[in-house]
C-alpha cells in the first residue's frame, strides 16, 4: 500500500492478518483472554504487532498483482494455544483459513494454496511449495513485462 508501483507481485506464507487478534479473542474464555493480553505486552519479534495490524487495516490494501497465499493444511503445536478445547481449536482453524482466503481475494490475481503436509512453518515443512509460489509470481510478472514491451 505504501509503494504500490514498486511491488510487482507477492507471496504470503501463512501470514498474519490484521483481524486475527480480534477474531481469535472472540473464541476465548475470559481467563484465556486475560492470559493472552498479559503475554502480548511485548512482541517476541521486536515490533509492535498491534500498530502493524492497525496500519494494514487503515490501508485497505487491494491490488492487481500476482499474489500467492500459502496456508497450512495441518494444525501444528506452534499454532495450538495452551488450554484450548478441541472445539476452540477447530474454530480457530476455520478463522485462520478465512483470513488467508481474505488475503488471496485482495488481489484480482490472487490465489490460495493449501500446504496439506505443513504446519505453520510451511517454509520448513514443504519448502518446494514456497519456491514454486515465488517462481509462479516471478513468471507472471516477467510475462506481463514482456507483453508490455511487445505492445510498445
Amino acid at each position: 500500500a505504501t509503494f504500490p508501483r514498486e511491488v510487482a507481485g507477492m507471496v504470503l506464507v501463512d501470514a498474519s492478518h490484521e483481524e486475527q487478534t480480534r477474531r481469535f479473542e472472540a473464541l476465548m474464555t475470559p481467563e484465556q483472554l486475560a492470559e493472552s493480553r498479559a503475554r502480548r505486552v511485548s512482541h517476541a519479534e521486536g515490533f509492535d504487532a498491534a500498530e502493524v495490524r492497525a496500519r494494514v487495516a487503515a490501508s485497505r490494501w487491494r491490488a492487481r498483482i500476482p499474489l500467492v497465499v500459502l496456508v497450512h493444511g495441518r494444525l501444528g503445536k506452534e499454532m495450538t494455544p495452551p488450554g484450548w478445547s478441541e472445539e476452540q481449536l477447530a474454530a480457530r482453524e476455520r478463522v485462520w483459513r478465512e483470513l488467508q482466503e481474505d488475503w488471496a481475494r485482495r488481489s484480482t490475481r490472487g490465489r490460495l494454496v493449501v500446504a496439506e503436509r505443513s504446519g505453520h512453518y510451511i517454509q520448513n515443512d514443504q519448502p518446494e511449495l514456497v519456491v514454486e509460489a515465488v517462481r509462479e509470481v516471478v513468471w507472471a510478472v516477467r510475462g506481463r513485462a514482456a507483453a508490455r514491451r511487445r505492445r510498445r
